[in-house]
């Protein structure tokens, strides 16, 4: 009886090890990648994000494309309603930190009289 135990646990111990050889579960397969010759078990054949641009065949219809795509993308951020949108945005985002945003005016001393002309407080210089 004892031997037939240590036969299932050998048996068993094979099985697992063998399962584990040919199915590393979240392991990508050994691969080698076409630029360098280095085997790797990352995804895709290549090793790096760098090896794999070095294949990659850019046209000039798809440097006018990206080109054009990057005019428009700063005519956007340039525009009224694309700054206002950031401001509405910044401003949401302090709320939800728990930030007042309510705009605090600049507290004037008593003892002097000035006048306010563009939202600038101007006092002359025979105050001081």
């Amino acid at each position: 009886m004892e031997a037939y135990k240590y036969r299932l646990a050998f048996i068993l111990t094979l099985s697992v090890e063998k399962v584990k050889k040919n199915f590393m579960v979240g392991i990508y397969r050994k691969k080698t990648c076409p630029v360098c010759g280095v085997e790797h078990r990352k995804r895709g054949p290549y090793c790096s994000k760098s090896h794999a641009m070095q294949d990659r065949k850019i046209t000039d219809e798809h440097k006018a494309k990206l080109s054009e795509a990057g005019l428009k993308r700063f005519e956007d951020k340039s525009g009224e309603e694309y700054l206002n949108a950031v401001d509405h945005l910044r401003q949401a985002t302090a709320v939800s930190k728990g930030r007042d945003t309510t705009p605090i005016p600049p507290r004037q001393q008593e003892f002097r009289s000035g006048e306010v002309i563009d939202g600038d407080y101007w006092v002359s210089g025979d105050d001081w």
